[in-house]
């Protein structure tokens, strides 16, 4: 029978490559590095720098879609980004889900969209005249009208995401697909890698995650081309976004002013004609409310300016108060 190992003499480490601690690179005051080869890093740190700064684009644009299902401000930031398998991606989302599955061509696989579900709730709950309140809703199926709400998030989401990646590596989204049982979301294989990008939202009565998860066959052909126009286009990219200033300088927004408000029964306003006066629910000395697109924004007082009707910005109007004025 052979002797058993002493104490001091210890089996090879698999994941150093088999090497001992007296063997190799470690003999000289080298630390082994450890390499799963279930979960091979296919994303190197330049690219992964990329995808990042890409990503954070797209999470500005993400709050700004949010933002107005939400009718309130919306931030977003990005968590992560995570190199695993896409069956422990499927193992992490809700059971029933909201995520969508979805094409990319160029090249033509599919990846996913997943939805936290309070964060679907509270935008469905704020399209039928709520508050947005849904935190702590319970996992459940959509129903067809809910369904129908939560599509036409997504869509601006993945019509985002396509504008997104038009600057550096255009693709195009095609077919999305809702579904609530991760089990059945035909995107990968269980055993595939995939890269998970993940974006915390932060809004007045509702927090969550939004994942993408990009099988690596669908998105290495993307970072290859973003990879390359980086290379060649980076010494443009400080005019670029001067010349993008620019054009932002130049966009107009609607302005309105908001003098005041009053409610008419249907009758009496049917009844209506030339001559009569209407009362106003507003007091006179209240400030008027100031609207840039559809959003309350400022209060002020109306007056001339010369010849031209003006309006003096007298405060802000706060986050939490933008319901009071909508």
């Amino acid at each position: 029978m052979a002797d058993r190992p002493r104490s001091s003499e210890r089996p090879a480490n698999p994941s150093s490559g088999g090497l001992g601690p007296s063997q190799g690179p470690a003999a000289d005051g080298a630390r082994p590095l450890s390499y799963d080869f279930r979960r091979p890093q296919r994303v190197g740190k330049e690219q992964g720098r990329l995808l990042e700064s890409l990503h954070e684009q797209f999470a500005r644009s993400l709050a700004g879609t949010l933002a107005g299902a939400l009718r309130g401000v919306v931030d977003v930031d990005l968590a992560y980004t995570d190199q695993t398998l896409y069956g422990e991606f499927a193992q992490t989302l809700d059971r029933p889900c909201t995520a969508y599955s979805f094409g990319m061509e160029p090249p033509g696989n599919r990846a996913v969209l997943a939805l936290a579900t309070d964060l679907v709730m509270a935008v469905i709950d704020r399209s039928f005249g709520g508050r947005g309140l849904a935190t702590g809703t319970k996992a459940r199926p959509l129903t067809p009208i809910e369904a129908t709400v939560a599509n036409q998030l997504a869509q601006r989401i993945l019509d985002d995401l396509e504008t997104t990646w038009a600057a550096t590596s255009p693709m195009q989204v095609k077919d999305p697909a809702l579904e609530s049982n991760p089990d059945l979301i035909q995107a990968t294989g269980q055993g595939d890698p995939v890269l998970v990008v993940a974006f915390e939202v932060n809004a007045p009565h509702v927090t969550g995650l939004v994942h993408l998860c990009y099988p690596m066959r669908t998105v290495e052909p993307l970072i290859g081309r973003l990879t390359e126009r980086h290379r060649q286009g980076g010494a443009a990219a400080p005019r670029q976004l001067e010349s993008r200033a620019r054009d932002m300088a130049k966009l107009k927004v609607p302005v309105v002013v908001q003098l005041a408000t009053g409610t008419l029964a249907l009758g009496d306003l049917a009844r209506l004609k030339p001559g009569d006066v209407v009362k106003l629910d507003t007091p006179h000395e209240e400030p008027a409310v100031v609207f840039l697109g559809k959003q309350p924004k400022y209060l002020g007082r109306p007056g001339l300016d010369g010849r031209y009707r003006a309006v003096k910005i007298v405060r802000l109007v706060s986050p939490e108060e933008e319901e009071l004025f909508r």
